[in-house]
């Protein structure tokens, strides 16, 4: 409310003192929060750095326990190791559901991707191919796609086929010299 002048009235200069400790009163607030949000995440980064340092303490004895004596022994089977907070926790679901998402979107974008790569292959294969019927021929390009549409109605053929077609007889022709 304080920036919003009148219709085609310019700002009161005297509202800038109380405009500026608005503003101000607004960042030191915003600062007060990012200063505990801060202080909350570095305290569960050092728990969460902890409780790893504590099970890689309790797993590396068990990476020593073969010697090289015993390489050719029947092996005994290792201990299922559980971690100690399954994904059954709420926030484990929630990054596996949201992981499983994600690949799921990109596995359709890929998807789609990959089928717009392929009409658009196609349809330069039919553009080349209506370029070699128009300059052989002396055809507007609407007459060279309907020549080849049918050609490929009387031949039982999908237009890219005809296409091909074309364009690899077009490429086995010999090209005029020029002088």
């Amino acid at each position: 409310m304080l920036l919003t002048p009148t219709s085609h009235a310019a700002l009161n200069p005297e509202m800038s003192g109380p405009w500026f400790e608005c503003c101000s009163q607004r960042i030191d607030q915003m600062k007060a929060v990012e200063d505990v949000l801060a202080e909350h995440l570095l305290s569960l980064c050092q728990t969460k750095t902890s409780q790893a340092e504590q099970e890689l303490a309790r797993l590396l004895p068990l990476s020593d326990a073969t010697t090289p004596g015993d390489f050719f022994d029947e092996p005994t089977p290792a201990p299922e190791l559980q971690p100690k907070q399954p994904l059954e926790s709420q926030l484990g679901r929630s990054v596996l559901a949201l992981m499983q998402a994600q690949a799921q979107r990109l596995a359709a974008v890929s998807a789609e991707l990959d089928q717009a790569r392929s009409a658009l292959n196609e349809r330069k294969v039919i553009e080349r191919a209506k370029g070699l019927q128009m300059a052989q021929h002396q055809l507007t390009e609407n007459d060279a796609h309907k020549t080849l549409r049918q050609m490929a109605m009387n031949q039982g053929k999908r237009l890219l086929d005809v296409a091909n077609t074309l364009c690899a007889m077009g490429n086995n022709r010999p090209h005029p010299q020029k002088a």
